[in-house]
């Protein structure tokens, strides 16, 4: 998949977000493998806020162990409607219930929702970031439509930057060493 989409990046070209968005579109059918439809493409979402989902989903999540040996994991819901983890050692082998029984992922249904991650825009110069966009125009790098998406993508971020800004954090300190995250506590979202 990663490498269709350089390979479209490299004929086509790839000088803004919605021109990524485009090759995600077009670059890729499936073609080999196992697949559920003829011609299937990648589905894609773009996302306004990040979520904390592994801080959510840990106090529920089972611990894994003893899966080095294998490589083709996929997670599909099971008759009960539970998240199952089947696994086989490559994707040439058959999938196998009774030799590798499917783990249920999770001990109990998460309560709440994720909270919110807060992005970090200190070190934006959405002003820098304007005036290189110009510069570009300038030099031929970027035709006029490009610039209109740049300066409407930077225009965006600018919005999404302000609204976050009287935010409160909550950080959360991992005593088991692994890194802080800062989250939202936020009711306008």
């Amino acid at each position: 998949m990663f490498s269709r989409v350089s390979v479209a990046i490299e004929r086509l070209g790839c000088l803004t977000p919605q021109d990524l968005l485009r090759i995600l579109r077009t670059c890729y059918t499936q073609s080999q493998g196992e697949t559920t439809q003829e011609g299937a493409k990648p589905q894609y979402a773009t996302f306004p806020h990040l979520y904390a989902v592994r801080e959510w989903l840990s106090p529920y999540l089972k611990q894994l162990h003893g899966l080095n040996s294998f490589h083709s994991f996929v997670i599909v819901k099971n008759d009960e409607g539970k998240a199952v983890l089947h696994f086989k050692a490559w994707c040439t082998s058959e999938w196998d219930g009774e030799r590798y029984e499917p783990v249920v992922l999770l001990r109990d249904l998460p309560q709440g929702v994720p909270e919110i991650i807060k992005p970090n825009y200190d070190a934006v110069d959405f002003g820098r970031l304007k005036s290189m966009v110009e510069k570009c125009v300038n030099n031929g790098v970027f035709t006029n439509e490009e610039k209109k998406e740049w300066l409407n993508f930077l225009e965006e971020e600018e919005i999404t930057a302000s609204v976050y800004e009287d935010v409160e954090e909550i950080v959360y300190d991992k005593d088991d060493g692994k890194l802080q995250y800062a989250l939202l506590f936020c009711l306008y979202f």
